[in-house]
């Protein structure tokens, strides 16, 4: 699964022909499991993207300009800025939505450049949500929350 650019979804490098999982340009054979597949990545999982306001992230710019409306406001589509403040996630990159025990702080943007703290150039990976050993014991191996009164998606949507 990855994000060519664009919200077209695209193949990872080296997973071309796998026995019956992919075909020859290292897209999966079972249709309904693509994400992105015909190009359109809505009601599926972002994957390799920038974060809301980000620029350069893997080489692909956020539509949403860092000093738009929509960043830090409640309108819909709204999105938390990047911060490294109050962080626990361990990229030390998170968003700036108000913690509660639900948010923001254990949202993980990832750098551009590994290792690299800043407020530039992030996006949202898997781990950005999902903790793959299940650390808090959430439904669906999340890093919040999401059954309370939607957690996950406000740690980066300001709705």
């Amino acid at each position: 699964m990855a994000n060519a650019g664009s919200g077209i979804g695209g193949t990872i490098v080296g997973f071309t022909s796998i026995g019956s999982l992919t075909d020859n340009n290292g897209l999966l054979t079972d249709t309904s499991k693509r994400i992105g597949y015909g190009g359109v990545i809505s009601g599926t999982h972002p994957v390799s993207i920038p974060y809301a306001g980000q620029t350069g992230y893997n080489g692909v710019s956020s539509g949403i300009a860092a000093g738009s409306a929509l960043m830090n406001t409640a309108t819909v589509g709204g999105f938390y800025p990047a911060t490294t403040s109050g962080c626990v996630s361990p990229s030390g990159i998170c968003t700036a939505a108000t913690s509660d025990g639900r948010l923001g702080a254990q949202i993980n943007l990832i750098p551009s450049t590994p290792g690299t703290v800043g407020t530039t150039n992030n996006g949202v990976e898997c781990t950005s949500c999902h903790e793959p050993h299940n650390r808090w014991g959430n439904q669906w191996f999340t890093v919040v929350d999401n059954t309370n009164a939607s957690g996950l998606c406000r740690s980066c949507h300001n709705k």
